[in-house]
This record gives structure tokens, C-alpha cells and sequence, in this order.
């Protein structure tokens, strides 16, 4: 089996202990996520390892459909215009609360085609 590969099936998954790379464990990351009910940041921070690397691997065993809306918040349009244009929250405002990054957060502003404002403090009225 190559390590550079991404993806590994389950039959290779049960026959190695991952504690250099725990995010390759799925009856691990299933435990985090599902049932301990732990955020995507919160696993990458306990497994030292980015958030892409968790989404990632969600992703590779199919556990995202679980709850896709939490996972990725910001593919949903409302939600995300709710808190950038109507809550005038800053782009790493958003970020931090669904721990992600604030670039994932500007390229989903752009997708949806959200006006985004200019840096700086916003103009009191």
C-alpha cells in the first residue's frame, strides 16, 4: 500500500494502527465526530493535523452526509449572507465560529456571489 494514496479501503484501515496518523482511523474519527459530537477543528487540534486534513477523511469514509450542514456551513448561501451582510460579522469573524479559515470563508462569499466589503472597521452610520 502507498502512503501517498488518500484513500485506503477499510479491509487496510482494520489492519493497521494509525497513531502517527490517527485521522485515518475511521471507527476513531467516526467516535469524534459523531458521537463524542466534536467540531472539525476540535479533531484536527486533538489529532495535530489542519481542518482540510479532517474534512478530508470524513469525506473519504463517507461521514460528512452524516450531518453535511454542520460540517460545511458555508456552502449554504442564507446562512452565509445572514452573518457577512446582515450581522456585518468579518469574514474571520465567520471563520471562527465554523472553524474554518477565513479564505474558505472569501472563496464561498465569491461562489455565492456575495458583494464583499473593503478591509477596515465598518462605517458607522
Amino acid at each position: 500500500m502507498s502512503t501517498d494514496n488518500n484513500t485506503i479501503n477499510d479491509t487496510n484501515a482494520d489492519s493497521h494502527s494509525y497513531t502517527d496518523y490517527p485521522w485515518r482511523d475511521k471507527s476513531l474519527l467516526r467516535d469524534r465526530y459523531v458521537e463524542q459530537d466534536m467540531t472539525i477543528k476540535q479533531i484536527a487540534d486533538e489529532f495535530d493535523c489542519s481542518t482540510a486534513t479532517v474534512h478530508d477523511w470524513l469525506d473519504n469514509f463517507g461521514i460528512n452526509d452524516i450531518d453535511s450542514d454542520r460540517a460545511r456551513p458555508w456552502q449554504d448561501a442564507g446562512r452565509l449572507r445572514e452573518l457577512y451582510q446582515n450581522h456585518t460579522l468579518s469574514t474571520y469573524d465567520i471563520a471562527d465560529r465554523w472553524d474554518c479559515s477565513d479564505s474558505t470563508v472569501k472563496k464561498w462569499l465569491h461562489i455565492h456571489g456575495i458583494e464583499t466589503r473593503s478591509r477596515g472597521p465598518i462605517a458607522e452610520d
